[in-house]
């Protein structure tokens, strides 16, 4: 699995992290109840990503999502952590797109890219926009998004080896 976000990736979030998102946005605030339930999903969906022992993740977050002050200082040290401990993980590769590292390769937003190993399987590619996501198995898709994907890895660097 290959993602690329502008944002954290939903299920890299923290609960509060997640929360906060889900506040931000005016059409969810006066439902109370839907960042509880946008932190569950998330969460649930992270430990089947991540609890899996025969999947691979490799992640390219832009530092302007680490930089952004979602939900406070506190949320986004809590988040910043999460994402460390993420990638320590043996199967998780977590990379960041420095602000300094000049123009990117994706200029388009983020996306996901899910690569089977099993050939009844279709690699998979899930391209999200403002108003919605798109999902494709299209072989030229798929080409042009891991093209993208290892600009990107070239670009960036180990979570670890990020400081600011």
């Amino acid at each position: 699995m290959h993602v690329f976000g502008v944002n954290i990736p939903g299920w890299c979030q923290t609960p509060a992290y997640a929360a906060a998102l889900a506040t931000s946005d005016p059409h969810y605030v006066e439902d109370h109840d839907y960042a509880r339930r946008l932190a569950e999903i998330r969460v649930h969906r992270a430990q089947n990503v991540f609890d899996r022992r025969n999947v691979d993740v490799s992640v390219v977050v832009d530092e302007a999502a680490l930089l952004c002050q979602v939900g406070g200082p506190d949320v986004m040290q809590q988040q910043r952590e999460h994402l460390r401990v993420l990638a320590r993980k043996a199967n998780v590769v977590m990379r960041v797109l420095t602000l300094d590292s000049g123009a990117r390769a994706a200029t388009r937003g983020a996306f996901t890219l899910l690569e089977f190993n099993d050939p009844k399987e279709p690699d998979l590619a899930y391209a999200e926009t403002y108003l919605a996501g798109q999902y494709s198995v299209k072989t030229a898709v798929l080409a042009e998004l891991r093209w993208t994907y290892d600009r990107l890895v070239a670009q960036s660097v180990h979570l670890e080896e990020y400081e600011r």
